[in-house]
C-alpha cells in the first residue's frame, strides 16, 4: 500500500518468516547433507534453502530417480514457497557495478581508519551490501521494520541514483502513525534509525518504511 494503511500484523508475519524462518535462524528447517538425493528432500531441505546459500556446492542437488517438473517440485515444498513478493526490483549486488561499489566503500572505510585487511572475513562482511537493486517504474520493497536485523546497530543508510527527481520516494510511518513521504533525488543519502524509544516509558517500537518507484 502506498497510503500506509496496510495490515501490519500480516506484514509482521511476512517479515518474520522471511528474516527468521526462511533463513533458518529459528532452526526449524532441517539442514540435511550438502549433496542430497531426490528421496532425501521429504526431510532434508538443507541444500535448497537460503540459510545454506554460503555453503560450498550447497545447491548441487541430484535427482537420480527420473525427470522432475521443477516448478511442481518447489510448489510441493511449502516450506520453500513463501507465496509472496517482498520486492519488485532487479538485484545488482553481484554485478560489476556492485563490486565497484563495495571496493569504493572499503576504501572509504580505510580512509576513516578501519583496520581490517582487505580480503579478510571481517572486511568482506563489513563491505557487503545488504541490498543493491534497480527498481523500475512501479517497483517497490515491501513495508518492513528491519527489527530482526538489529543485532549490531539500528541504523540504516539508503543511497539513491534516479533518472527523474521525485520519480520515487522513501516512505515511513512516524511514531504517531502518520505517513511521511520523502521524494528522492539523484545522489540522495538517507541515514536513519529504525528503532524508536519512548522517552517516558522506555518502550521500543520499530520504524515501518518502504521505497516505491
Amino acid at each position: 500500500s502506498n497510503a500506509g494503511d496496510f495490515d501490519k500484523k500480516q506484514y509482521e508475519d511476512i517479515e518474520y518468516w522471511y528474516k527468521e524462518v526462511h533463513r533458518n535462524r529459528t532452526g526449524e528447517i532441517p539442514t540435511g547433507t550438502i549433496f542430497c538425493g531426490a528421496k532425501s528432500h521429504d526431510v532434508d531441505y538443507g541444500c535448497c534453502v537460503p540459510g545454506n546459500q554460503w555453503v560450498p556446492h550447497a545447491c548441487l542437488c541430484s535427482f537420480d530417480d527420473g525427470p522432475k517438473d521443477a516448478l511442481a517440485f518447489v510448489q510441493e515444498k511449502k516450506i520453500l514457497n513463501l507465496n509472496m513478493n517482498i520486492a519488485r526490483a532487479f538485484t545488482l549486488s553481484h554485478s560489476d557495478l556492485g563490486k565497484a561499489m563495495r571496493n569504493l566503500y572499503g576504501k572509504m572505510l580505510q580512509t576513516f581508519g578501519y583496520a581490517e585487511e582487505p580480503g579478510s572475513k571481517a572486511y568482506e562482511l563489513m563491505v557487503k551490501m545488504k541490498n543493491f537493486s534497480y527498481m523500475p517504474p512501479g517497483g517497490f520493497i515491501m513495508w518492513h521494520t528491519n527489527r530482526y536485523d538489529n543485532t549490531q546497530a539500528s541504523y540504516r543508510m539508503y543511497m539513491y541514483a534516479v533518472d527523474v527527481d521525485g520519480g520515487s520516494s522513501f516512505k515511513y510511518l512516524s511514531p504517531e502513525g502518520e505517513l511521511v513521504e520523502v521524494p528522492d533525488f539523484h545522489g540522495a543519502v538517507r541515514l536513519f534509525s529504525n528503532t524508536h524509544v519512548d522517552a517516558e516509558t522506555g518502550k521500543q517500537s520499530y520504524l515501518w518504511h518502504t521505497v516505491a518507484a
